[in-house]
């Protein structure tokens, strides 16, 4: 579902995405439900739980197409789902994926899942 509301972004060249504003507010009438998320360093549920995922999966894709990261934190306890130091975490505006299109030209990002597999490619 958050993947959703990343996709089909354009960004013009020195254009910034950010995460957080994409995917929030985390609330039930946004779509969101309960999953596991970190908090004071304890994995307890709460709407939106999950999208450091999308987080994740968009950092990686913005590494590999060599666009400019101007945000991004890990996050406070280990993740499984990546090695270390390849996360990205969302928590309010505190902690972010921002990501800065540096090409002289604008860039569109897709982003879909298909089963349980989230795909985020940048064009």
């Amino acid at each position: 579902m958050g993947a959703g509301k990343i996709n089909g972004h354009v960004l013009m060249p020195g254009e910034t995405l950010s995460g957080y504003e994409c995917l929030q507010p985390f609330t039930a009438e946004n779509g969101y439900k309960n999953a596991a998320t970190y908090e004071n360093g304890q994995v307890v549920d709460s709407i939106g739980g999950g999208v450091c995922q999308i987080a994740t999966t968009l950092y990686n894709a913005a590494l590999q197409a060599e666009l400019e990261i101007t945000q991004r934190q890990n996050h406070s306890m280990i993740v499984t789902y990546v090695q270390p130091s390849m996360d990205a975490a969302i928590a309010g505006t505190v902690k972010d994926i921002k990501i800065t299109n540096n090409y002289s030209t604008p860039i569109y990002v897709e982003g879909y899942t298909e089963g349980r597999t989230l795909t985020f490619s940048i064009y």
